[in-house]
């Protein structure tokens, strides 16, 4: 099977030959090359990801992204796929095709798809509060030194106080508003990742 994209971001080529899953990135102008030597049963060199279907331990099929996550030994590889009907019928030929491959569904709940923003949200809260704390000290007089590393988060602290305590509620007022909407549209939209597993 050989399916094909000219999209600006998606895999090119995605063929399934000898069981082995083929992912080409050609030039848009050498896509009709690569498929006439497909089906000629020649596999292009150039260009080219392959895994054999025995290394695939589990396939992620994400209902809110345009990808399918493919994870082998230690390695992750992902391909893009704008079309969600085509996605889904690559993703349905696989668990016809691959031995072995058992299927579910694994639903993602708003608090966990909202645990990268809301660890963003913390972190950004907490150079806040520090910051802002130094910022109100300088302000009454009171100097601070970095002792070691001059590279480190201290360091960091030290210059965003420089900013002032009004300049601090500016800066990172925009960036908890900023953290707060990821967190709101992530936990707003939990969802549903199929898996093939062995």
């Amino acid at each position: 099977m050989i399916w094909t994209s000219t999209q600006k971001k998606d895999t090119k080529i995605v063929a399934v030959m000898d069981q082995v899953i083929y992912l080409f990135n050609p030039k848009e102008t050498e896509i009709d090359n690569y498929v006439f030597d497909l089906k000629m049963n020649k596999i292009p060199q150039k260009n080219v990801m392959s895994i054999p279907f025995r290394y695939i331990n589990v396939i992620n099929f994400y209902e809110h992204k345009n990808k399918i996550e493919i994870r082998f030994g230690s390695s992750t590889e992902e391909f893009i796929v704008s079309d969600p009907a085509k996605r889904v019928e690559i993703f349905t030929y696989l668990m016809q095709n691959i031995p072995g491959i058992q299927y579910t569904e694994v639903s993602v709940s708003g608090l966990e798809a909202g645990k990268k923003p809301l660890i963003a949200l913390f972190v950004v809260l907490g150079l806040f509060i520090w910051s802002y704390y130094i910022a109100s000290n300088l302000e009454m007089g009171i100097e601070y030194n970095v002792v070691g590393k001059q590279a480190s988060l201290a360091s960091l602290v030290l210059i965003l106080a420089g900013l002032g305590t009004k300049g601090l509620i500016i800066l990172f007022g925009c960036l908890l508003t900023i953290a707060g909407i990821a967190l709101y549209k992530k936990m707003k939209n939990p969802f549903v990742v199929r898996r093939l597993w062995k």
